[in-house]
């Protein structure tokens, strides 16, 4: 199916190779002007349409978080902070809701593993933390029936919702999933460590903010490392 897809429309090569050098923008024309050409000849309901749909969402979702990206340093930089892209992100939803209707009827786990993984990207982007987190959840569920002959590693889904956790201040649930994904590298990854070591500090950070804040700990005595039992003169004289 997949050389038979190429061989009727080698434009998706460019596109691929767009893709892989990180040129979204590019990969997204090449991929709506094969789209253009593919919906006069399949069925919006055949896995091979929706199969480009799949890549085609890909690069304009890779093309938003570039495009979030280079909006935030602007925004530190004080420079003009330009358009959004929620047309992008909206196209990519209605493609992708089309595509898993049509995964789901043929079981195509691996393609169904790739769509929820993109619609939880969708979410991210949108600060839909807790929507991202089930569609990953989604994701890593058809991974798993895909018996080691997946596209999409469990590792990166595991990164995602890492990520989702610590904008919600969970930081005890993205320690977790970052140690899964020590769990899956047989390799030191220092990288890795060091996040685990960043989202810890902010856990800390976190815990004696809520301390100060419930009368626990001055702020002095917090940032000494020196916890005074606030109550004890008052247990004294009892």
């Amino acid at each position: 199916m997949e050389q038979n897809i190429v061989d009727k429309f080698p434009s998706l090569e460019k596109a691929r190779v767009c893709m892989a050098h990180n040129e979204y923008d590019m990969a997204s024309e090449v991929y709506s002007e094969v789209l253009s050409a593919a919906e006069n000849i399949y069925d919006q309901n055949d896995p091979n349409l929706c199969k480009i749909y799949l890549e085609y969402a890909a690069s304009l979702i890779r093309g938003s978080e570039e495009h979030f990206v280079n909006e935030l340093e602007k925004m530190v930089s004080k420079r003009t902070v330009g358009s959004s892209r929620d047309d992008d992100l909206n196209i990519a939803w209605d493609v992708l809701e089309i595509s898993k209707s049509v995964f789901i009827a043929n079981k195509d786990h691996n393609d169904l593993a790739q769509t929820f993984y993109l619609l939880g990207d969708i979410l991210l982007l949108n600060n839909d933390f807790t929507g991202a987190i089930t569609e990953y959840v989604s994701s890593i569920v058809e991974i798993k029936k895909c018996a080691g002959k997946n596209t999409l590693s469990e590792s990166e889904v595991f990164y995602k919702m890492a990520t989702c956790y610590e904008f919600m201040e969970e930081y005890e649930k993205c320690v977790e999933f970052l140690i899964k994904m020590k769990g899956i590298s047989r390799e030191v990854d220092e990288e890795l460590n060091c996040k685990i070591k960043e989202v810890l500090y902010k856990k800390g950070e976190k815990e004696k903010k809520e301390k100060i804040a419930r009368g626990e700990v001055t702020e002095e005595e917090s940032e000494s490392g020196e916890v005074i039992d606030i109550n004890m003169n008052k247990r004294q004289k009892e």
